[in-house]
């Protein structure tokens, strides 16, 4: 056979295995813990199927193509019709050797593995990234625990269902010969909680048909319903792997057992077995620490032939799900899905509706969009959408209204189950830190810092000096925080971070000052959420808590006037204490906010944003009569409207405000620029540009 032909062989020798693309061959070889070093690839396996290669075959692409009947071979037969194809003879002791524990695991009775799964996600948009990801994290540990966490509703069950039902495929199923299980944790707490689930996992795999010897490669795992009779299987048929029921249940014997028989029993149980355990839906409460000293510890062998039998090396991996992020001690790798993006959030909403994203009218389009802002492209809102629109038949531009204003309306959430969610999500905080989590709503925005969040707690003295601007700043500037507010305060944040409640986000790395600087980011829900719960607190609580915000805002503005990096790092906190001020009608503290951040506000990416912080100001000034600023703010928003080639609208309020300057004489105040001067510059540059 030469080399061509024996191309051909290798492509229908693939198929026949079960591998339908050169893809899937080479992604299954390079995850294999024994042919990994291998590093058979695409291009390999492409220019050996043309017959591309050298003939007779030598060095590395004999040691490639040698170590391609693992994968291609199933009985010792196979073996040597494939050493004749490929004629590989006068075998070296290394090849001599590969090939005798080759036989030898071929030779093995096979065994059906043990699959536990749950159901498989009808839908999974967006997440094909991570989901490899996952599949290839849990193809290459050998053993350890693999963590995926995240917010309530982002669908990390789904995530992991898909990965352990692709990984349970024919393909993949070597990866974990003797099982891939999946075991529910909800609600299972403490010693008892842990003593049950450990008992569940010993009876799973104490099982007769859950022996510790190889799986076929390129077997397909089928389920057997509960009712089928062995006689309906027929004679050539392959008996498929087990499928533990879910019912099954320790013995009364086990309900007294210690927590170390309960150990032991897992041990003995999981000994000389390759596994994959999911452990879904982990509490916070559960101790992990303990379950794993069961689950991944492993046998130890001393023979030479069990050293030399690298197929046979044991591979233990636990895989969780939670809202609560484990002990990174405890974890060698972690997976923390974000929400969806646009467009898989559209075609998820699309796919619910039962309609095709294609076919949607713009208007519609528009809709679903606002929709999914509104709720954070988060895919459990997303579905309680579509079932809105769908079951309830609710308009798709009366809903969007309605979630724009508020995310929680009852319109999307009428059952109540993104408000249970998260109810769960925090019933197990201490009242004072629950209250905490909700009072975070109070600083108007929905990312903050540290010193921000301390600001809630923070005490201010009740009196206010007679001076716009008050000379002495807070003891909040005059020396750093204190320490023990920040402890406490980042304490509570760190909680409310591993119950993946808030996230973690890092300062840009080009600001100097900022660099290192941990932000926290609330979603878009979860800010609704403590709106709402914010009226289970005292009124005093939540007006102490919103006179502390605005205090600091006013503090922060008092040491960095002028200082536009500081102020633009805060200034989506800083315009929303801005903003509480002018809808409280705080006239005079809108005129003193307004001023300091003037510096700011040609800079700002949005001009409709910055042109309705100054006419706040002049309003404001005109409220209570303080002619010197409204001149300035004038003075400001020309400035403005002559940046965006506003000409006319800019010659207009610099004549008003040169109005009001020659009326004042104009004052040279300590706190602004010479009022005149920068009027009659401005006026030359629009003299110019005329």
């Amino acid at each position: 056979m030469d080399v061509v032909q024996f191309g051909r062989w290798i492509s229908e020798r693939r198929r026949k295995c079960g591998w339908s693309s050169q893809r899937a061959l080479t992604d299954t070889a390079r995850h294999d813990p024994m042919l990994a070093d291998y590093k058979i690839s695409e291009d390999f396996l492409a220019r050996l199927e043309a017959g591309r290669l050298s003939h007779p075959f030598r060095g590395n692409v004999r040691r490639q193509v040698l170590a391609l009947a693992w994968m291609l071979c199933k009985t010792p037969r196979e073996v040597k019709l494939y050493l004749n194809a490929a004629e590989l003879t006068e075998l070296s002791a290394d090849e001599a050797g590969q090939l005798r524990h080759l036989r030898e695991y071929l030779a093995m009775p096979p065994a059906p593995a043990v699959l536990l799964l749950s159901s498989r996600p009808s839908r999974l948009f967006g997440r094909a990234q991570v989901l490899h990801e996952l599949i290839s994290t849990l193809c290459t540990m050998e053993t350890g625990v693999c963590a995926v966490t995240g917010m309530p509703g982002v669908g990390k069950s789904a995530l992991v269902n898909e990965a352990m039902h692709m990984l349970a495929s024919h393909e993949r199923m070597h990866v974990f010969p003797d099982g891939i299980v999946t075991f529910s944790c909800t609600k299972r707490r403490g010693e008892s909680g842990l003593i049950a689930l450990l008992n569940e996992i010993s009876a799973v795999f104490s099982q007769p048909s859950a022996g510790s010897s190889r799986v076929k490669r390129g077997a397909t795992s089928k389920a057997i319903s509960k009712t089928a009779e062995p006689a309906a299987l027929s004679e050539n048929q392959e008996l498929p792997p087990a499928i533990v029921s879910p019912a099954t249940k320790t013995s009364a014997s086990h309900t007294t057992d210690t927590l170390a028989d309960a150990i032991d029993r897992v041990r003995i149980a999981l000994m000389d077995k390759s596994v994959l355990i999911l452990l879904d839906d982990l509490d916070a409460h559960f101790p992990l620490r303990q379950a794993l000293e069961a689950l991944l510890s492993h046998s130890q062998h001393t023979t030479a032939d069990y050293r030399e039998h690298e197929s046979r090396r044991l591979r233990r991996v636990v895989l969780t799900t939670g809202r609560y992020v484990p002990s990174t001690s405890l974890v060698a790798y972690h997976i923390r899905p974000g929400t969806l993006a646009l467009e898989p959030a559209l075609e998820l909403f699309a796919s619910l509706m039962r309609v095709s994203l294609a076919r949607i009218s713009a208007q519609d389009r528009a809709a679903m969009e606002q929709i999914c802002a509104a709720v954070g492209y988060l895919p459990l809102a997303i579905e309680l959408a579509a079932n809105a629109v769908t079951v309830k038949g609710i308009p798709l531009a009366l809903l969007a209204a309605q979630v724009s204003e508020n995310p929680l309306d009852s319109l999307l959430d009428s059952d109540g189950i993104l408000r249970s969610t998260f109810d769960q999500a925090v019933e197990d905080f201490r009242p004072e830190v629950r209250q905490q989590f909700f009072l975070l709503r109070t600083l108007g925005v929905q990312t903050f810092g540290l010193e921000c969040a301390a600001a809630i707690q923070s005490r201010k003295p009740e009196k206010r000096t007679a001076k716009l601007y008050p000379s002495s700043l807070p003891a909040l500037f005059r020396s750093p925080v204190p320490t023990s507010l920040l402890a406490s305060v980042a304490s509570n944040l760190g909680v409310f971070a591993s119950h993946s409640l808030i996230e973690l986000l890092t300062a840009p790395i080009a600001d100097h000052d900022s660099a290192g600087r941990t932000c926290y980011r609330l979603h878009p829900l979860l800010y609704a959420y403590a709106q709402l719960c914010m009226e289970q607190i005292e009124p005093e609580e939540v007006y102490a808590a919103r006179r502390n915000v605005q205090s600091y805002a006013e503090a922060y503005l008092e040491c960095f006037q002028g200082d536009v990096t500081k102020l633009e790092r805060e200034q989506k906190f800083l315009l929303a204490v801005l903003s509480q001020s002018w809808h409280q009608e705080q006239f005079t503290q809108v005129i003193r906010f307004v001023a300091r951040l003037s510096c700011i506000v040609e800079r700002m990416s949005d001009n409709e944003e910055g042109e309705r912080i100054l006419r706040w100001g002049i309003h404001a000034s005109r409220q209570v009569q303080d002619r010197y600023h409204l001149a300035c703010f004038l003075n400001c928003l020309g400035g403005l409207y002559c940046s965006q080639g506003e000409l006319v609208r800019a010659q207009l309020l610099w004549q008003e405000s040169l109005e009001i300057a020659d009326a004042l004489k104009y004052p040279d105040l300590p706190d602004s620029p010479l009022l005149r001067d920068d009027i009659i510059e401005r006026s030359d540059q629009k003299q110019i540009r005329g």
